[in-house]
């Protein structure tokens, strides 16, 4: 672990949750699913919403640090999120759900008339 290693909060709480536990052990042990996420830029990496990074746990126990692979994490699964526009949602709901009254017409700019 060193100074330039980011964390990632929401993948954290991914792999607490989503990782089977019998794969989240160090090898010490240690279940690293609740400690934090960390990574740095690489190639080989996940993408994530800061590029494609290296995941991995650093074991608060032995030091060793867990890539998230070791875990059962495929590699090409995408960690980014999507941030949708308030435009973008509006779309989405007018394909997904047609108005039964009539038709809605959803400007560029989110209006509806």
């Amino acid at each position: 672990m060193t100074s330039s290693d980011r964390s990632f909060p929401e993948i954290t709480e991914w792999v607490r949750t989503s990782c089977d536990p019998a794969q989240s052990r160090c090898h010490c042990g240690r279940d690293l699913r609740g400690d934090e996420v960390l990574g740095y830029l690489h190639d080989g990496g996940w993408m994530t919403n800061d590029g494609r990074m290296w995941l991995f746990i650093h074991c608060p126990a032995c030091g060793y640090e867990m890539a998230l692979w070791k875990m059962g994490v495929a590699r090409d699964r995408d960690f980014r999120t999507l941030h949708y526009s308030e435009e973008q949602r509006l779309c989405d709901l007018a394909w997904a759900a047609p108005d039964p009254g009539g038709v809605r017409v959803i400007t560029s700019r989110g209006r509806v008339s």
